[in-house]
């Protein structure tokens, strides 16, 4: 997996055997910055902003609630949307329906489960767990990551997650 990160340039980070990792299990608190509203607030001057490139931002999607200030607007440019938002924590309805407008595939269609993906491996966290659909997109082999048993293959495949767990899987394109 190759991405490029701030002030450091391109980093490769390979995974293999997920099966030979085993350790302690560490839980971390989240913090918030009090209690309440969320402030200060960043908004946008919508009569200055250009967007990227001199393009202007052509869509508002919501104001701050009780003001006339810009809360959460789309650029798009080409095939990428960029969304600037005042508030923290969008919703996931919101992020799925960004993601859905801009041609993201899904994994999964549920909007409970956190779902990372790269071109060889898928984790679903799960809180509920029950069945669900995984779409891939191609057809593919896909095995558990930690334990070896065969899922299955193809491009659409039944699972069965159990509740309050993360599935790592380990897909493998059908060609190869």
């Amino acid at each position: 997996m190759l991405n490029q990160t701030a002030n450091v340039g391109l980093c490769a980070l390979e995974m293999t055997n997920l099966r030979a990792l085993e350790g302690t299990i560490t839980e971390h608190t989240v913090r918030r910055f009090g209690e309440g509203s969320f402030a200060p607030a960043l908004v946008l001057n919508t009569s200055r902003l250009t967007g990227f490139g001199g393009v202007p931002w052509p869509r508002t999607l919501g104001k701050i609630a009780g003001t006339e200030h810009t809360g959460l607007v789309a650029h798009y440019s080409g095939r990428r949307t960029t969304i600037f938002s005042s508030a923290p924590f969008l919703p996931r309805e919101v992020l799925a329906n960004v993601a859905d407008e801009a041609g993201v595939h899904r994994y999964l269609d549920s909007l409970t489960e956190v779902v990372r993906a790269d071109s060889r491996f898928i984790a679903i966290h799960t809180k509920e767990g029950g069945p669900r659909t995984l779409n891939l997109l191609t057809d593919c082999t896909v095995t558990d990551a930690l334990t070896g048993e065969a899922i299955g293959s193809g491009v659409q495949m039944p699972m069965n997650l159990p509740p309050d767990s993360t599935t790592i899987l380990e897909i493998t394109p059908a060609n190869q």
